[in-house]
């Protein structure tokens, strides 16, 4: 029998989660104002909000029968409910979650490491829960406590800094970042809610090394309670569908297993048609950065061939992107305008041309790889026409890169943390833009189709090692500062390491990757990283066999081995 909630905890402790029962007597209800006279209760009624689920009572009074009290007391599966509680009288589900961090990392570059940032925000937020009113309803098990304690310490932090890095804000929600607009909803949204517990459960139990049992407990929960909450057009483009079908494509990915299925393709095609839909009700995105952040995930999906490219292609061709570009005017053009804590329209606008053309390249990638594939089926080598053609089309898009980067990149002279022309609330997009621009100048150089590395001539090669060295500098400099968390330097450090034929710059990458693997959110960081020791090794067995290394085609080996390689940035 547990005769406490200190009992209950211990067991839960040690105990896999059971199916209990509860038994209610007329007791229990008797603290409800529907249940006592006005002159009456009232003590009974203060008494029973002190727990959810009371010791036993001494008295007999309140004991079951003799024969059937005898039996239930027995079984250790059994619970008496001492006191009912209305459930419409509970606090909110998560204000808990609502929490003051300390400023990301972005913003206090030259003021104290992230390391420091991160354990002080960690211990204020440990002194807050704990006295918090919240905790004691509204969450329901040790087990929840520490996943909302990682969720506050850990996960925020990382949606945070992705934001922070890539995505500016939305039009209504100001300066709202995406952990404070997923606060504003959730209270008011149980799928919400069980989908970023489910979220945060994954992670902790990645970084602890556990299985992630409550991960899918509250992830089996999230999408009944999603379904069943949808019962019009109407619902299916509230801001908590948007926000609850994204959090579980973030889920997916973070889960996502080799040769596994690939769920977050379907989130994606519903997060699509929930965004179409928006678009024909409302006109303006109002949460225009969760577009922006899905449009980036799918582009790194068909950019390494585990995604068909779908959502990326359907905005592209409805001017969709295009609409949600902030406009620039000539006032706002400056890159070094310190008056703001948020980064200038500009910053963004030039961050999302790079990201539109890497859309294009990636989409590009496909259609050229879809008409080797069909050659080879054909048995039929590709004539020196078709090879032109090829090249004229990628030289076309690469020269579109090169002039957009000019363009935009004319107000400031390098990137790095000396550079003093940039105010650090734009730093981080910017070196996002500078990474993400050369990644692709080496993709396209490099991964357009099959074996391009051999239709290439010598012509290439300085572009493509200059791109490859700027990439390892900015990766030195910013783990050199302890910054890890910006995870946009994963693919293009990637890149880097599918470029170069230098044994040093393998290791160097594979360190790099390494270093990003820390506080990582699921297994994509690690995963990428075995992707390239992978085709490293793939090399190596070729060059024994006296053959070219550049023969091995990484985007292929990633399909063959049934890998899955898809950055959100987490």
């Amino acid at each position: 029998m547990l005769k406490s909630d200190e009992d209950r905890e211990r067991k839960a402790e040690h105990q896999m989660p059971g199916t209990y029962h509860v038994v209610a007597n007329p007791s229990s209800f008797a603290g409800l104002e529907e249940y006592q006279d006005n002159n009456s209760g009232s003590k009974l009624h203060s008494k029973s909000r002190t727990t959810r689920i009371h010791r036993r009572r001494s008295s007999s009074a309140n004991e079951p029968s003799s024969t059937t009290g005898q039996d239930v007391y027995e079984d250790p599966e059994t619970l008496i409910l001492g006191t009912f509680e209305d459930n419409a009288r509970r606090p909110p589900i998560l204000g808990l979650l609502t929490t003051n961090l300390s400023k990301s990392p972005t913003s206090s570059l030259t003021s104290q490491s992230p390391g420091a940032g991160f354990a002080q925000s960690a211990h204020s937020i440990s002194r807050s829960t704990e006295t918090s009113p919240v905790l004691g309803s509204a969450v329901q098990s040790r087990a929840d406590q520490d996943i909302v304690s990682f969720y506050q310490q850990f996960v925020r932090v990382q949606l945070d800094q992705v934001h922070r890095d890539s995505l500016g804000t939305s039009s209504q929600s100001g300066a709202l970042t995406f952990p404070e607009v997923l606060d504003k909803h959730v209270d008011s949204f149980p799928p919400l809610y069980h989908a970023l517990m489910a979220f945060s459960a994954l992670s902790m139990a990645y970084s602890q090394g556990l299985q992630d049992l409550n991960a899918l407990q509250h992830y089996s929960k999230a999408l009944p309670y999603l379904h069943s909450s949808l019962r019009s057009s109407q619902d299916l483009s509230s801001d908590g569908a948007l926000l609850t079908h994204f959090v579980l494509l973030l889920y997916e990915i973070a889960a996502a297993e080799p040769r596994g299925s690939n769920l977050w393709s379907q989130h994606l095609s519903q997060l699509l048609r929930i965004l179409t839909l928006r678009h024909d009700l409302y006109g303006m995105e109002s949460y225009s950065f969760v577009v922006w952040w899905v449009f980036s995930i799918d582009t790194h999906s068909v950019l390494t061939g585990s995604g068909s490219g779908d959502f990326v292609m359907t905005m592209l061709a409805n001017n969709r992107m295009s609409s949600l570009s902030m406009e620039c005017q000539a006032s706002n053009l400056s890159f070094s305008d310190s008056s703001s804590d948020h980064p200038g329209p500009c910053v963004l606008e030039f961050h999302r041309r790079i990201l539109v053309l890497a859309a294009r390249m990636g989409l590009l990638a496909r259609e050229l790889r879809q008409k080797v594939a069909q050659g080879y089926g054909r048995q039929t080598q590709a004539t020196l026409a078709d090879i032109t053609q090829r090249r004229q089309r990628v030289e076309q898009l690469r020269d579109r890169l090169r002039r957009t980067w000019k363009s935009h990149a004319a107000n400031f002279d390098a990137m790095g943390y000396s550079n003093k022309t940039v105010p650090i609330h734009s730093r981080g997009i910017l070196e996002h833009t500078y990474a993400l621009y050369h990644a692709c100048i080496i993709y396209s150089h490099t991964s357009m189709w099959p074996h391009q590395r051999l239709d290439s001539g010598p012509q290439n090669m300085q572009e493509l090692s200059q791109s490859v060295t700027r990439i390892l500098q900015l990766g030195l400099e910013i783990t050199s500062h302890g910054f890890i968390e910006r995870k946009f330097m994963v693919f293009p450090l990637f890149m880097a390491g599918i470029a170069t034929i230098n044994p040093s710059d393998h290791q160097q990458v594979i360190r790099l990757l390494i270093a990003f693997e820390n506080k990582s959110i699921g297994k994509v960081m690690v995963a990428t990283r075995q992707i390239l020791e992978i085709v490293y090794e793939k090399q190596r067995e070729v060059m024994m066999l006296g053959g070219n290394p550049l023969m091995v085609d990484w985007i292929d080996t990633v399909a063959e081995r049934g890998l899955q390689m898809i950055d959100a940035r987490l």
